[in-house]
């Protein structure tokens, strides 16, 4: 079964409108007269569409994941039922407790969770606990969504995907602690060149979708 469009494209629509002022700015400072206070504002619209297009994708990728757990919740699964990957989702709190075992207990703790992934009653997502670190969106993010849900296909839709993820992250980090000055990485890509990158970053967004809409579709979170 398709997932709902509130699950899903309500989410992409959120993204696309904030990718689309982005551009409407960058289109802005591009045509706008050259002088002292349009090279000025070229400056801040350029280094500030690194840090909301990042903004952006990070929002997408916690409400998609969001929502895909959302749903699972709504399909009265099992742990038994689960493929084992998302168990490392369900049995989290379980996997963190062994942190702090020893001795005998500890085995005893081992083979109790391990026993509990095969349990028959219902299991609910906890919405708190994501498979996220709170960083910057970049590749690795997405190879870790793919291993841990069990996606289709790979994680991104190119290798230049993943070094726009790359030139994102860096641009957007760099600015966020103060690195290095707007100046210099405003002037790293012009105009068609950041277009271009928030491009990509959408490609990202709709790759991230049309799997998580197979995933549902196809039944993939089952074993």
């Amino acid at each position: 079964m398709r997932a709902p469009a509130s699950l899903l494209e309500n989410q992409l629509e959120r993204f696309s409108q904030r990718a689309g002022r982005i551009r409407q700015d960058l289109y802005y400072c591009d045509v706008s007269a050259p002088n002292h206070a349009t090279r000025e504002l070229r400056v801040g619209v350029r280094a500030a569409a690194y840090v909301y297009t990042a903004a952006a994708l990070e929002a997408l990728v916690k409400d998609c994941v969001t929502g895909l757990l959302q749903q699972l919740n709504t399909k009265t699964l099992s742990a038994g039922q689960l493929r084992l990957s998302l168990l490392s989702l369900i049995r989290s709190p379980d996997f963190d407790a062994l942190r702090d075992a020893s001795g005998m207990r500890m085995w005893v703790r081992r083979a109790a969770t391990l026993e509990s992934c095969q349990d028959q009653h219902q299991e609910l997502f906890n919405l708190a606990i994501l498979p996220l670190d709170g960083r910057t969106i970049r590749s690795g993010h997405f190879e870790s969504l793919w291993s841990i849900f069990g996606f289709e296909g790979d994680p991104l839709p190119s290798a230049r995907h993943k070094l726009a993820l790359k030139d994102l992250a860096d641009a957007r980090n760099d600015l966020a602690h103060g690195d290095v000055d707007s100046r210099e990485i405003a002037g790293r890509k012009d105009v068609t060149s950041l277009l271009r990158l928030v491009a990509q970053i959408e490609d990202c967004a709709l790759h991230l979708v049309a799997a998580i809409d197979s995933y549902l579709a196809k039944d993939l979170y089952l074993r």
